[in-house]
């Protein structure tokens, strides 16, 4: 007689796993099957918070300056510049990093402002006199080493009496 590789115990308890299987089976055929799409909602947004650097800042006329948006938010965002130069709703002040070439005809400090808006809110930035074109004195220049005496008036250079 060939020898049992399976006794009674083991078989008993294939057989009780089986009919495990098979009732849950047998449940899951019953359970109706849900067809309505199921809707993930969307993740929260954030508001913009506008920021921005420019290079350079300062320099002779006409000076080309490269704005770099520093902005946060979640995308898709929109910007608007605004140069202080009078130059209105330009195509270029509403791209992300625009370059502005400010030629003033006398020295003059710019105002820059970006306002960087989403479908979760504004956020505007203002820069007062954030751009200097030309030089701007900031105090009244005072004589310095020799001067310059009236007309015929003994005169000294360098520690040096001249004329008289």
């Amino acid at each position: 007689m060939a020898q049992r590789l399976i006794d009674d115990t083991k078989i008993a308890a294939l057989d009780a796993l089986k009919l495990s299987l098979e009732t849950i089976l047998a449940e899951l055929r019953a359970t109706p099957v849900h067809t309505d799409p199921v809707v993930v909602p969307e993740p929260a947004g954030v508001a913009p918070t506008a920021s921005f650097t420019a290079s350079p800042v300062s320099g002779a006329s006409p000076l080309t300056v490269q704005f770099s948006n520093k902005s946060t938010g979640t995308a898709p965002l929109t910007y608007k510049w605004d140069m202080s130069d009078g130059a209105g709703n330009l195509p270029q002040n509403t791209q992300q990093n625009p370059a502005w070439r400010f030629w003033p005809a006398a020295p003059r400090k710019y105002t820059i402002t970006l306002t960087v808006t989403n479908k979760y809110g504004s956020h505007t930035l203002t820069r007062p006199d954030y751009i200097t074109v030309g030089t701007i004195p900031t105090t009244t220049p005072t004589p310095q080493g020799d001067t310059i005496p009236e007309y015929g008036a003994p005169a000294t250079v360098g520690g040096y009496a001249i004329g008289g």
